[in-house]
């Protein structure tokens, strides 16, 4: 008798629920929180999270696993680094953990 084995896949996340989960967690650390959605009046690659706290501005382009951001991204996150904010991608709060620490 042939028995199969059923693998259940984890659904992926979207990319808003990977921003509103980091943002949960930064909101833990007492960070203060802008999640910017771009709009008539929006900046072409602006981070999706903007965040202020311990003497610190953190801007973090989220993307879902095995996805890269755009050259205007990659550009607007390059400009922060160089004004002396943290500047990143990240694809998890894991992600995040590590790079605030």
């Amino acid at each position: 008798m042939i028995q199969f084995k059923i693998i259940e896949e984890k659904p992926e996340k979207s990319e808003k629920r990977i921003q509103e989960e980091i943002a949960i967690y930064l909101r833990s650390l007492n960070y203060s929180v802008d999640m910017i959605t771009k709009g008539l009046y929006g900046r072409s690659g602006i981070s999706d999270i903007i965040a202020v706290g311990n003497s610190r501005i953190v801007f973090i382009e989220v993307k879902k696993p095995g996805k890269h951001p755009t050259l205007l991204q990659s550009l607007f996150l390059e400009e922060k680094r160089n004004a002396g904010a943290i500047a990143f991608v990240a694809h998890s709060v894991e992600e995040v953990k590590e790079r605030i620490y």
